[in-house]
């Protein structure tokens, strides 16, 4: 049988990472308080979960156990928990988000990126419909980013929901499902000339809603009238 040969930098890569583990171990399990100890913890952790992406490997439960014990940093696998949100990014009920803005959602923990795609995460917006397939998603580190592949258009109110088929590394499910919305920003200064024009609408109308129904970036009226016509 002939012998298979492993990649020298994945080799290099993995005993990097077993030695950061260990690093971890040792600081965690003397159960020093001081903030110095807690930081270089932390920066091991995050160390250690960069490493455990480029090598397909979630990093081991027991070290996740040690740090929330010891340090209360939240990552515990322990009683086998689920993962959750951190952040969103723009922050929820933003009023003026950059219309070219990706979407953030920041996990304790690294997730399946196959599990945190446009099916667990729906982005609808009110002028432009659902968003999730016409865009990019990748991840930084503990964050999965949304990259749409058109601008928001001005004053969109675009809402998020991430449901609990997201899933970490280890197979767990999100805890609890996330729903989130924000506002893209109008642009311009505000102070705008607004000329004379007369629009009739059916002396039977209803009810009229507002939106960009052909995607040409202006804003249509729809009118519902009791006699059916419209």
């Amino acid at each position: 049988m002939k012998a298979i040969k492993a990649n020298p930098k994945t080799i290099s890569l993995w005993r990097r990472y077993k030695k950061t583990l260990r690093r971890l171990l040792r600081l965690a399990s003397a159960g020093a308080t001081s903030t110095a100890i807690r930081g270089k913890c932390l920066w091991l952790f995050k160390r250690a979960c960069k490493m455990a992406a480029c090598l397909r490997t979630p990093v081991l439960p027991r070290y996740l156990a040690l740090l929330s014990a010891s340090f209360g940093i939240g990552l515990s696998f322990q009683a086998h928990a689920q993962p959750q949100i951190r952040s969103v990014l723009p922050t929820s009920n933003t009023i003026a988000a950059a219309r070219n803005s990706d979407i953030e959602i920041e996990f304790n923990v690294i997730m399946k990126p196959e599990s945190v795609s446009a099916a667990t995460i729906r982005i609808f917006g009110s002028q432009t419909g659902f968003r999730s397939d016409s865009g990019a998603f990748s991840t930084e580190f503990l964050t999965r980013v949304f990259n749409p592949d058109n601008d928001f258009r001005a004053g969109e109110k675009i809402a998020v929901t991430v449901t609990t088929d997201a899933e970490d590394a280890n197979g767990f499910k999100l805890n609890n499902p996330r729903v989130f919305q924000f506002r893209a920003a109008a642009g311009g200064t505000g102070l705008g000339i607004f000329q004379a024009y007369s629009q009739s609408v059916n002396g039977n109308a209803v009810d009229i809603s507002t939106g960009d129904l052909n995607g040409d970036g202006n804003i249509d009226a729809l009118v519902a009238n009791s006699d059916g016509a419209y």
